[in-house]
């Protein structure tokens, strides 16, 4: 048995304190049940145990008992005090040597631990053999996985303890003087422009205070859920698991700027600091740069990474170029319709400042999802991205955005090894760069190597735990892992967060069709193609609800519709094939594959794990799919 504290390494940083604090109490939880059921200690792994037993019944057992004790120990302690585990289950041989136990027990164990929930408990196909009537929980199959340094699939199964109250993870309860939020600053200016610019400043101060070691800063989308609400800065700091909270505003006229900033306390709102700057536009870096190192000094903690340095780098002087990047990159976090008036912003700030690397990595960031949602053909949209990703490496080849832009490139032309080198490039670079860590994580869910994607979206749930994109690839990797309720699940959450946007009522559309909920996926695909603008791959979507509900004509009307409109406009074979699969047509479903293949269509990246071709993986031609965009190993 292997047992893990969640967000542990988080809390460290958040507060080391608190972190060794819990520990002890963690560890005298479990010690105190371990012999319970004659479990012995092997070893501790930092946060976690190592656990042998002699049956996997006590084992099973052990497991209920620590989270049980755990929820009661949550029950009862304040919100701070709130830890959770998880725990995995395998039986198998292990190997004795130089006081350390080894061997592929021990090993699928560990790759097990991290597929179950906070407060959850995750078993093999072996456990399950041996408890199976002898347990009072229920236990729900989730798949087969392929873990990592596994040679076969592990099938999986989740032990449903009876008590809920497991409390939060860690890093989400742990507060204390190193963690601050960057609200969104309000614009005061008359016009709907200044926005941008107070969204910007919003932004960048987050970016800078971010960079500064033993510093919790949560990332944009979290803090911008936010925007536009009076609401009490005590349940933000509960939300964002922060102590303090930076507020301010932007007045913008002419070429003159007003910048108020005021950084409070979240358990009593004491202002630790605020001050006003009345400055020309060109003075916009040097405010920020002055903010962000009041902020470090007002917390008065012993931070690294703090040098006379700016905190903020310069990636271009001029104000004029500057502004224009802060409207295309507000239009590309919308996502949707706004993308193509992104790349025109990008475009217009890189005439200002031919040498602004960001802009630069906007452009090819814009060109990346419009090849994505299918606004532009694939391989216009990736040669663009290309380009434009090559030539903000070239100006600056420690930006870990213009890294992460390079890795979706090579992705989407499936050259697996180098976007890989490109996305932890970007990590190493910024470990809290979001981008690269859900780019990273559907790399790994394009593999089928699921463990390894839900360990980098829940590293980058970390940063920003209200981002309505990553609980909606979280969703989207579940899918791929065939475990259909559980995306079901985590897709509603990501629609209570933004419920306008389109891709996650896609994906729901997809889990709920796996699961046989035929009439909710239609409704569901109908949403995206109204909230897309009736996207040429949202309406074949609705088709492909008409077809597995067995409403074949309904369904081949859409199809003579989508055939129609390709000859106008670019309509995704990868979503035609999904259509054709609905409706059992293997021919047709190899031909759109064929055709989306010379098309470089990037959906095809998904075609091994979705659960649409199941039906045709012993088919020869399915193979050779694969073996093509190099899915094959």
């Amino acid at each position: 048995m292997f047992t893990d504290m969640v967000g542990y390494t988080a809390l460290t940083h958040a507060n080391e304190t608190l972190a060794l604090d819990l520990l002890e109490e963690h560890r005298r939880i479990l010690r105190s049940i371990f012999p319970r059921h004659a479990g012995r200690e092997i070893e501790t792994t930092g946060d976690g145990f190592l656990v042998e037993f002699a049956s996997a019944l006590e084992a099973t057992r052990c497991a209920i008992a620590i989270q049980k004790a755990i929820a009661d120990h949550n029950s009862r302690a304040a919100v701070q005090r709130r830890f959770a585990v998880r725990i995995g289950i395998h039986v198998g041989d292990v190997v004795y040597r130089d006081g350390h136990v080894l061997g592929a027990g021990v090993n699928v164990a560990a790759r097990l631990e991290p597929l179950a929930s906070p407060g959850g408990i995750c078993i093999t196909q072996q456990v399950f053999d041996q408890i199976r009537h002898l347990v009072q929980e229920a236990v729900t199959f989730l798949g087969r996985f392929e873990l990592k340094n596994i040679p076969r699939p592990v099938e999986v199964y989740r032990v449903e303890t009876s008590s809920t109250a497991v409390g939060a993870p860690l890093a989400a309860g742990a507060v204390d003087q190193r963690s601050v939020a960057v609200l969104p600053f309000v614009n005061m200016s008359s016009d709907r422009e200044s926005e941008f610019l107070s969204d910007g400043i919003t932004e960048d101060l987050i970016t800078a205070l971010s960079q500064v070691k033993g510093l919790r800063v949560p990332a944009r989308t979290s803090s911008f859920a936010f925007k536009g609400k009076s609401e009490d800065i005590r349940r933000i700091g509960q939300l964002l698991s922060v102590a303090n909270v930076l507020e301010g505003s932007v007045r913008k006229s002419d070429n003159k700027l007003r910048i108020t900033a005021q950084l409070a306390k979240v358990d009593d709102g004491f202002h630790l600091w605020s001050e006003k700057y009345d400055r020309e536009m060109k003075d916009v870096f040097d405010i920020q740069d002055e903010i962000s190192r009041a902020i470090v000094q007002a917390l008065k903690v012993r931070l690294t990474g703090v040098s006379d340095a700016p905190l903020l780098k310069r990636h271009t002087e001029n104000t004029e170029a500057y502004q224009l990047y802060l409207k295309g990159r507000d239009l590309w976090n919308a996502r949707g319709l706004g993308l193509k008036k992104a790349m025109h912003y990008f475009e217009l700030a890189l005439l200002e400042d031919p040498n602004y690397a960001l802009a630069h990595t906007g452009l090819a960031d814009a060109y990346n999802l419009l090849g994505f949602y299918g606004f532009l053909p694939p391989q216009v949209a990736n040669e663009k991205a290309r380009l434009a990703a090559q030539r903000a490496l070239e100006i600056d080849p420690a930006l870990a955005e213009s890294h992460t832009s390079m890795g979706v490139v090579h992705v989407f032309d499936w050259n697996w090894v180098p976007a890989e080198q490109e996305y932890l490039l970007a990590i190493e670079l910024n470990p809290n760069y979001v981008p690269a860590r859900y780019w990273h994580a559907m790399y790994y869910s394009a593999q089928c190597r699921h463990q390894e994607a839900i360990e980098q979206i829940r590293q980058a749930l970390e940063v920003d735990p209200l981002s309505f994109l990553l609980n909606a690839i979280e969703g989207w990797i579940w899918l791929h892992a065939h475990q259909f309720d559980r995306a079901i699940e985590q897709l509603r959450r990501a629609i209570e967060i933004k419920p306008d946007f389109v891709f996650t009522h896609w994906l729901f559309g997809q889990a709920c069709l796996a699961n046989s909920r035929n009439i909710e996926a239609i409704e569901a695909f109908k949403r995206a193609a109204e909230f897309s603008g009736n996207a040429a791959w949202a309406v074949a979507s609705v088709a492909q609800g008409h077809a597995a509900a067995g409403q074949k004509p309904r369904a081949t009307d859409l199809l003579t519709e989508l055939q129609l409109r390709s000859k106008q406009d670019y309509v995704s074979s990868w979503f035609l094939a999904l259509v054709y699969a609905a409706l059992d047509d293997s021919e047709q479903v190899f031909a759109m594959l064929e055709r989306a293949y010379e098309e470089r269509d990037m959906y095809l990246l998904w075609t091994k794990c979705h659960f649409a071709f199941d039906p045709f993986h012993h088919d020869a031609r399915y193979a050779e799919v694969l073996r093509k965009i190099r899915l094959d190993a």
